[in-house]
């Protein structure tokens, strides 16, 4: 099939693109990678009046590290999150899951902002951005800037926090110390296919002692989940071999998985607690590797 007709503008500069979304903010399509958007066009799952093409605004494919924070435009690629030396050496957790996303060719286009708006609840990077703590910045010709948190952001299984007349123009994220460790876990059917399960794990401690963790797992509800109750848990608890074990005991007794037509409650929660001591296990050990650096 092919999509209905629609009109076509592609602005180049935000100002341009906001004014041109306050007009029509009853009818219009935004263009990022169009890894998403295109396939709804295509099979006229979606029939804007206009698709606003937003590739050629140079203010959305910037990104600066200032202050301990990760200034990322809505409109940095896929590929650029988990090549460039930025992200690697401020935000390693998003450069290791982002080898989990997609394909190349899907990568090469896709966007971080485009992803994130999808919201699609086995998606990575929604969850990792949960676990960071990060703030999507959101701008209108009307009512200026909002910043949302991730909870506030992600409201419900493909949709997001944005207003008709939004656009989600930068994501704020703070930088982690460089002695927290952190990985990436997920279950997949193939590499590159959305995750059955996935866990992003920020995992800090002193004296060999868990004193700080931010846990996030995607692919067991509608939006991603933080685990605050698994992060009180394990503060104070030891870093040593046991603890892979003990998370995954505890993670099952905790977890309230709804079912669905895909997996049994009780399948999900098997696998989220073994993806999760397992991500928990490999953040540990970098804590072991970056204390003997620091020391």
């Amino acid at each position: 099939m092919k999509p209905t007709a629609f009109d076509y503008i592609r602005p180049t500069s935000l100002p341009e693109a906001l004014a041109i979304l306050a007009e029509h903010s009853d009818d219009v399509a935004i263009l990022a990678g169009g890894q998403s958007l295109m396939p709804l066009l295509n099979f006229r799952m979606s029939r804007p009046a206009l698709v606003l093409d937003i590739n050629d605004i140079s203010e959305l494919q910037q990104v600066r590290c200032e202050n301990d924070t990760l200034y990322v435009g809505s409109m940095v690629r896929h590929c650029r999150v988990e090549q460039e030396e930025i992200f690697r050496s401020t935000i390693p957790l998003m450069s290791e899951a982002m080898t989990s996303v997609a394909h190349i060719q899907i990568k090469t286009r896709g966007t971080l902002g485009g992803n994130l708006c999808n919201a699609h609840p086995a998606s990575e990077m929604p969850a990792v951005i949960t676990a960071l703590g990060a703030s999507m910045v959101c701008k209108s010709e009307k009512r200026g800037e909002r910043v949302l948190t991730p909870e506030e952001f992600f409201e419900g299984a493909l949709q997001n926090g944005l207003q008709s007349d939004e656009l989600l123009c930068e994501i704020r994220i703070p930088v982690p110390s460089q002695y927290v460790g952190w990985a990436f876990e997920e279950v997949a059917r193939r590499h590159g296919d959305f995750a059955q399960c996935g866990a992003a794990v920020l995992i800090g401690a002193e004296d060999r002692k868990i004193d700080y963790a931010r846990i996030a797992l995607c692919s067991i509800g509608e939006t991603p989940i933080r685990f605050h109750a698994l992060e009180q848990w394990l503060i104070g608890r030891p870093v040593g071999n046991d603890l892979p074990a003990d998370v995954k005991l505890h993670c099952r007794e905790i977890l309230d998985i709804a079912e669905d037509s895909t997996m049994t409650a009780e399948n999900r929660a098997k696998l989220a607690s073994a993806v999760t001591s397992r991500a928990i296990a490999r953040a540990a050990d970098r804590i072991v590797h970056l204390d003997v650096k620091r020391g």
